[in-house]
């Protein structure tokens, strides 16, 4: 439990130092090696949320967002496929 807090906490200071995609990596790592890394979704909402446009359509304001999300999806898929025996 402890390991997954300090991730987080890696993670959170990530979104304010690093580019989104150094996030993003860590993001992916941390949905191979944690189940239901769900906080992976919170950071693209924390990165739409500080740095999503304000001009555009309404679906630039969810961009990071879904793309966080994705890999997460992905992980659960994978992992549910490679663990079933």
């Amino acid at each position: 439990m402890w390991k997954r807090i300090v991730w987080d906490i890696i993670v959170i200071a990530l979104v304010f130092i690093a580019p989104w995609w150094v996030t993003l990596l860590f993001g992916i790592i941390g949905a191979a090696l944690f189940p239901w890394y769900l906080e992976i979704i919170f950071f693209g909402v924390l990165y739409d949320v500080l740095f999503g446009g304000v001009n555009g359509s309404w679906y630039y304001h969810l961009i990071h967002t879904g793309i966080f999300t994705t890999p997460l999806l992905v992980a659960e898929l994978i992992k549910t496929k490679i663990n079933t025996r």
